[in-house]
Parts: C-alpha cells; structure tokens; sequence
C-alpha cells in the first residue's frame, strides 16, 4: 500500500480504544477482479463489543461517538478518504460479536494518488504543504 495514507487505520485502531481495551484488531488486504476493474480491499476487524444497528447505521455521522470525550471525527474522515479515492466503505457488527470495517478502493486510484504524492515530493512538498 506504498503510496496511500494507512491514517484511516489509525484512526480504526484508536477508535477501537486498542491501547486501553483487550482484544485483537486483524488488517487484512485483497485484491478483487470485478467488471469495474481491479479493487484493494482492506479490512480492519476487532473482537470488541461490536454495535448495534442504530449504532451502525449513524457510525459514518460527523461528531456522533458512543466515547466519553470522542470527537466523533475519525470515521466521518475514513469515509471521505476512501471518497476521495472513489472508494467505497462499509461496516459489518454483532453485539457481542466484534465489527468489520471493509474499504474498497478503485487500483486505479491508489495508483493515481501515488504518483501525486510522488510529484508532491519531488517538488519539495509534503501532503500537499510547502516545507
């Protein structure tokens, strides 16, 4: 995944409470042949206490967070991150259970971002901002 931002796994790994929960996270990567076109996939799933349908179906929602203190940001940045790769995301949950998360993202758009982010650096830039 040279070239594309993991933040959007960060972020799935501290909206898990990972550092202060017990459990296991697994990332998993794939690549799909469809009639589209070549995906990656990549799925982030925990052993946590998973969700409910409401809980789910408002996940994706800017400042809606089940934590005390949470800003209720990171998954409302995941989403618009994989948008902006033309990709697609969606969560899976049990209570009880543990919760999925499966981003899809067109080949062509991590290739894409990746010589962005190649022509970004070779003119001295980082992100997108002058150093």
């Amino acid at each position: 995944m040279r070239g594309v931002s993991c933040r959007p796994l960060r972020n799935k790994r501290l909206n898990l409470g990972f550092d202060s929960k017990p459990g296991r996270i697994t990332v998993s990567t794939a690549t799909l042949e469809t009639d589209e076109g070549t995906l990656l996939r990549v799925t982030v799933a925990d052993t946590g206490r998973g969700m409910t349908t409401e809980e789910a179906s408002r996940i994706f929602e800017h400042f809606y967070s089940t934590k005390q203190g949470g800003s209720g940001l990171g998954l409302s940045i995941v989403r618009r991150l994989v948008a902006d790769l033309h990709g697609s995301v969606r969560v899976e949950s049990e209570p009880g259970k543990g919760t999925r998360m499966i981003m899809e993202i067109p080949a062509s758009s991590t290739t894409a971002a990746r010589a962005e982010h190649e022509k970004m650096q070779s003119r001295g830039h980082a992100g997108g901002r002058n150093r």
